[in-house]
């Protein structure tokens, strides 16, 4: 079975790394942690990429594809191509900058994720397993961390096994589970993930404007979620 396409969010500007600049460049174990992601990834059987990347690291992600035998000019086979995000005006713009470079690679599902949250192999693996083998209608999965104190990140709201928001930083003692989203996230059609986004954004309760880093202004922001079932993954807490 073909992979999903890998949407990988690289466009952020990195200030809470100051003074390093960027951290999808800063080795770990000898690899970048951009490198690091996609080999794994590539490792699991994914052979299509989109980066979105700032302008001034475009080229350095391009090239860096290359040298991982991923051809930034190839819309079957291996490939990786780059979408460059303007500003850093959150994830939400940075997976809607990339749709130029999906409309290349055809319609069909998207696994989305970051590359500077270091998880085990074993978390993609996984979803990529779960997304394989899921049940006929499901619109996607949502991989989560189960935290036993708070944590200042988007918490899940759940409807039985279904995700229907995610709270940005509620606060201490109100948080609506104890499931912190992580960015692996599998849609069966990025272009109904982008036309939902896009609706979001077309309505101005909704579409709150984002900080410099790409958060909420709100401290209890509820953003709202395609209908989608929370993985069955967890990290250490």
């Amino acid at each position: 079975m073909t992979q999903p396409i890998v949407l990988v969010l690289a466009g952020g500007a990195s200030t809470r790394f100051w003074p390093l600049r960027d951290k999808l460049f800063i080795e770990l174990g000898g690899q970048s942690l951009l490198g690091r992601h996609l080999r794994a990834l590539r490792e699991l059987g994914c052979e299509r990429f989109v980066v979105v990347t700032r302008p001034d690291t475009a080229a350095s992600v391009e090239a860096l594809g290359g040298a991982l035998g991923l051809d930034p000019s190839a819309r079957s086979g291996r490939s990786l191509a780059v979408a460059v995000q303007a500003e850093a005006r959150g994830m939400a713009d940075a997976v809607l900058a990339a749709r130029p470079a999906l409309e290349k690679l055809g319609e069909g599902p998207v696994y989305v994720t970051q590359a500077h949250d270091v998880v085990e192999s074993r978390l993609h693996a996984e979803m990529l397993e779960a997304w394989s083998s899921r049940p006929a209608g499901l619109s996607g999965l949502v991989a989560a961390a189960r935290v036993g104190s708070y944590f200042p990140g988007g918490y899940l709201t759940l409807s039985g096994e279904r995700v229907t928001s995610v709270v940005e930083k509620p606060g201490a003692g109100k948080e609506p589970s104890d499931l912190v989203n992580l960015v692996d996230h599998v849609f069966a059609s990025w272009r109904e993930l982008c036309a939902a986004l896009e609706e979001i954004f077309a309505d101005p309760a909704q579409a709150a404007a984002p900080s410099t880093r790409g958060q909420p202004k709100s401290p209890a922001e509820v953003i709202p979620f395609p209908s989608v079932r929370r993985g069955r993954f967890r990290t250490s807490a």
